[in-house]
């Protein structure tokens, strides 16, 4: 029997931009005197909201880049080059509902009872709107010679390396994104079987401190949730993004 191949059928087109030889942009027309082509572009895309069309836009190379195009000095090139998961931030991750009753976010130091002071969350993951897959690391946190650590010694370390920690919201995208295509590009591209997001603490009721985590088994992706108090080892690594 024939191997089935994974194609990803979710992954971004971006534009690589090329000097236009002819001088006109191909493919691209649109008058922003017409009040008739906002209206049919606004009901067409408006469903995006500002960060994610900012986003998009930045991808593009921003406003010099765009009004290149415009002025047909460039033209666009289609390549998929990117693996690329929109995140959802109109609502905040609220573990009670994802996880269960009697789940927060910790707040305030890791020695206390987590109830009070900041949400203990990576502020660069959550400003992070699109997430391009190609640029995941996952990363265990065991110095060389290592074989296992805590789970609190892991949070360390990767502070330490100043990395951006994935956050939970990001794991509920992938695992709530329609046939998990993301996961299934990275188990399939890159092997990846477990993970968990370090860039949300969270709090049982018990006060234990706890990551969610996402592995695969019987040919889907679950979801858990990890103590950190528990060992780690090369095989419970972290998703993270360079800084």
């Amino acid at each position: 029997m024939a191997k089935k191949l994974f194609r990803p059928q979710a992954a971004l087109l971006i534009f690589e931009m090329r000097p236009s030889t002819t001088g006109q942009v191909e493919n691209f027309r649109l008058s922003v005197q017409d009040s008739f082509c906002k209206e049919r572009v606004m009901s067409k895309y408006g469903k995006y909201t500002g960060h994610q069309t900012e986003a998009i836009f930045n991808m593009l190379g921003g406003e010099a880049q765009i009004d290149r195009m415009l002025r047909g000095e460039m033209k666009v090139v289609f390549e998929v080059i990117k693996m690329i998961l929109i995140i959802n931030r109109s609502k905040p991750f609220d573990p009670s509902a994802f996880i269960g009753s009697g789940w927060r976010i910790w707040r305030g130091p890791a020695d206390g009872k987590g109830l009070k002071g900041d949400e203990q969350q990576d502020v660069r993951s959550l400003g992070l709107f699109v997430v391009d897959f190609t640029k995941a690391r996952f990363e265990s946190g065991l110095a060389e010679g290592q074989q296992v650590i805590t789970g609190e010694q892991h949070l360390v370390r990767l502070k330490e390396k100043d990395k951006i920690l994935a956050d939970a919201n990001i794991g509920a995208a992938l695992y709530n994104e329609p046939g998990q295509v993301t996961l299934e590009w990275l188990y399939q591209t890159h092997g990846v079987t477990w993970f968990e997001l370090p860039g949300t603490e969270l709090r049982r009721s018990n006060r234990d401190r706890y990551f969610l985590y996402l592995y695969r088994a019987d040919g889907r992706w679950h979801w858990c949730y990890r103590y950190l108090g528990s060992d780690h080892c090369v095989d419970n690594p972290a998703l993270v993004f360079e800084s």
